[in-house]
């Protein structure tokens, strides 16, 4: 309603272009957690202290997956753009960069929000659900309609309202769970890498003009480069190649 007011149809066309082709990523992330949600179950009732270690396995493997393909979609969108018949351009790059963010915060929610749906405590998640929405329709009567930001201001508060709702998953689960940064093996090195990766390619977005051909072999270059990087500074990355050789080789 609020894209439609103030951007017209074509805002509304665009937001929904790009939503669907990164939701696929947010979709196929949340089936994985899902699988475990018997396990969380199982656990709680007979063994709930291996809940912790199952908790940063997961949230680990998640972290680890939604930086990694978000990364790889916003690299090759350019080109998923073209299959549809549409020329990427400044404005949907700022879509796809607000987008690419909202989401991450909503994934990084997914896990404590199902954990928390595997042990029976669904207040939280209820609070977070509705702390969403206000935040949403809030910013987006700030951003919107007071700041004249029109449908960019519209698509940030979407983006605030993800961020706000999904970091109070995280901190709740976390302080009642006594979840520390520590305990987790991924270190901010790979998020901070992750993001470099991510604003380089905005970077060459800008530099090259969105020409299609140039920027794709570009940033699939660069994208190369982050991979062997990510591969070779985390053990966790080695670990996962492993079990899925593992899984591939074994059945």
């Amino acid at each position: 309603f609020f894209l439609k007011d103030l951007g017209g149809l074509s805002s509304v066309g665009s937001f929904e272009v790009l939503y669907k082709i990164y939701i696929q990523i947010r979709q196929f992330i949340v089936v994985l957690v899902v699988v475990y949600l018997p396990q969380v179950s199982s656990l709680y009732e007979t063994f709930p202290k291996k809940l912790s270690s199952l908790y940063k396995k997961v949230s680990e493997e998640i972290s680890f997956l939604t930086f990694i393909l978000f990364n790889v979609a916003f690299c090759f969108m350019p080109l998923f753009l073209s299959l549809l018949d549409t020329s990427y351009s400044n404005y949907l790059q700022f879509f796809s960069i607000v987008i690419f963010l909202g989401l991450i915060f909503s994934i990084l929610g997914i896990v404590p929000y199902y954990f928390n749906a595997g042990t029976g405590d669904l207040k939280i998640n209820t609070i977070s659900s509705f702390l969403m929405a206000f935040t949403n329709v809030l910013f987006c009567l700030i951003l919107g309609y007071l700041l004249n930001l029109n449908a960019e201001g519209v698509i940030i508060a979407w983006a605030i309202s993800q961020l706000v709702a999904n970091l109070i998953l995280i901190i709740y689960y976390n302080k009642k769970n006594i979840m520390y940064r520590d305990d987790f093996k991924i270190k901010p090195t790979f998020f901070i890498l992750s993001l470099l990766y991510f604003f380089l390619c905005i970077y060459i977005n800008n530099s090259f003009d969105y020409n299609l051909h140039l920027i794709t072999i570009i940033n699939s270059f660069f994208l190369f480069i982050y991979l062997i990087i990510v591969y070779i500074t985390n053990d966790l990355v080695k670990d996962f190649i492993k079990k899925i050789m593992d899984k591939i080789y074994y059945g």
